[in-house]
């Protein structure tokens, strides 16, 4: 009876080891699931925050391409409404130019035409 009891108390202990290891293996596979889990959601993290820096990095380069553009098409349109103002007034400096010759060309004639009066009458 005592070895019966004995080899019971055996297996019973055997038993109770094999579920401790049991359980401590459980406990140590899902600490390693978890922490797989956190890795795996740490690379994910990772990974959005770095797609979201290169959409701001993208943004940032295309409202600056814009702002150049505007800023060229501003430069473009102020060269030339100068280049209309100075067309502008070398037209009417051209025109002057021209009412002057003709002013001059009309006293001319006149003084010719009063030359001759003048000639005419002696």
């Amino acid at each position: 009876e005592e070895e019966e009891a004995n080899r019971l108390e055996e297996e019973k202990a055997q038993a109770e080891k094999k579920r401790l290891l049991q359980e401590e293996e459980e406990q140590e596979r899902l600490r390693l699931e978890e922490e797989q889990r956190l890795l795996e959601e740490q690379k994910r993290f990772e990974s959005e925050r770095e797609a979201q820096k290169e959409a701001t990095a993208e943004k940032e380069r295309l409202e600056e391409e814009e702002r150049d553009r505007l800023r060229l098409e501003e430069e473009a349109k102020l060269l030339e409404e100068k280049r209309l103002e100075e067309e502008a007034q070398a037209a009417d400096e051209q025109r002057l130019r021209e009412e002057e010759e003709q002013e001059r060309l009309r006293l001319n004639a006149a003084e010719e035409e009063e030359a001759n009066r003048l000639e005419e009458e002696k």
